[in-house]
């Protein structure tokens, strides 16, 4: 394997180590972290059901400032919305608070793009307002085993 300027570069066991050990120091890291903000958050007393805070602490070892938020997720029963919906008069105020969420059928579409001639041209219909952005990559390391250690590399994985 070579890199970019066609130089030998590492081979695939060597940077399927490397990912292993990242992967496993980040893990160690996420939890670290979540224990500590779980301390900021009880050493603060922060209790609010929704919004955000800021803690300042300033002595003769520093000073700092930290914004700790409480966000909330809301979600929409979308069937029994629509149930709800019918029952309400047209200019229901409560209407108003709803938006629809247009998703798209992936496997349906699919389906129609690489069906016969009807279906692709129903899907052209249509297309333009179709958006395509590819997401990051992931590699997953399924196996792994080094047998002996790699020079300059830390034989750290099982």
């Amino acid at each position: 394997m070579t890199d970019d300027s066609g130089s030998p570069g590492p081979d695939l066991l060597v940077l399927a180590n490397r990912l292993s050990i990242a992967k496993r120091a980040k893990e160690i890291a996420a939890a670290r972290v979540l224990e500590i903000e779980i301390a900021i958050v009880a050493q603060t007393n922060f209790e609010k059901p929704e919004g955000q805070e800021t803690f300042r602490e300033d002595d003769d070892r520093g000073a700092c400032s930290l914004v700790l938020q409480q966000p909330i997720t809301t979600k929409v029963d979308g069937e029994a919305w629509l149930a709800l919906r019918r029952t309400l008069p047209p200019k229901h105020p409560g209407r108003a608070i709803f938006r629809a969420k247009y998703e798209l059928d992936t496997k349906a579409a699919r389906a129609l793009q690489e069906g016969d001639a009807d279906a692709k041209a129903a899907f052209a219909d249509v297309s333009d307002v179709i958006t395509r952005k590819p997401g990051k990559v992931s590699v997953e390391i399924k196996t792994l085993e080094i047998r002996e250690a790699m020079p300059n590399e830390p034989a750290e994985a099982t």
